[in-house]
């Protein structure tokens, strides 16, 4: 596993990055930063296991289509079941739930792992990651929910506590390169 205070590791860390933002949008509190995340890591650990389980079968020429149809696929059922079992959050969440099945970070993470490890390897390295992103939705939909700042709670708000722990960790980037 990569350090990720590790100046070589950083460039591992622009796709989710950019996948991020689409996500930040909606999580304004611990319920729907959560929800966001779960989802999306739902979404990812689905989609990476049936693309790695059938990387095999997928001709080259198809892969791409067959991503996007599997990744559609899950986050529609998802989405679908959300409505069923957790109707008011699904309303919270309202279109940035369909808009994950377009995520850079998906798209991305599926190509990346799926298309290129066995199905274990994809599963696990996914779930690191999906578990990653759950947690800082989370820390973003805290400090949001519970900022005295009527800006924090505003959608550009989201963009400025992510770039306040962005800055944090290039903090700690910057004090680990000195001591060490």
């Amino acid at each position: 596993m990569k350090n990720l205070l590790d100046p070589d590791s950083r460039t591992d860390v622009i796709i989710p990055v950019l996948g991020i933002m689409p996500l930040l949008m909606v999580a304004n509190s611990f319920e729907t930063a959560a929800a966001i995340g779960i989802v999306n890591l739902l979404t990812m650990v689905i989609a990476v296991t049936v693309i790695s389980a059938t990387r095999n079968l997928l001709p080259v020429e198809i892969r791409l289509p067959a991503m996007l149809l599997v990744i559609t696929s899950v986050v529609s059922l998802v989405y679908i079941l959300m409505q069923f079992w957790f109707y008011a959050i699904s309303q919270k969440l309202g279109i940035y739930i369909p808009l994950i099945a377009m995520n850079c970070l998906v798209l991305a993470w599926v190509e990346e792992y799926a298309l290129r490890h066995g199905v274990i390897k994809s599963l696990l390295h996914t779930l690191q990651a999906g578990l990653g992103i759950l947690t800082i939705l989370i820390v973003i939909g805290v400090i949001r929910e519970y900022a005295g700042l009527s800006l924090l709670k505003q959608p550009a708000g989201a963009f400025l506590v992510f770039g306040f722990l962005v800055a944090l960790y290039n903090l700690a980037v910057n004090q680990q390169r000195q001591s060490g």
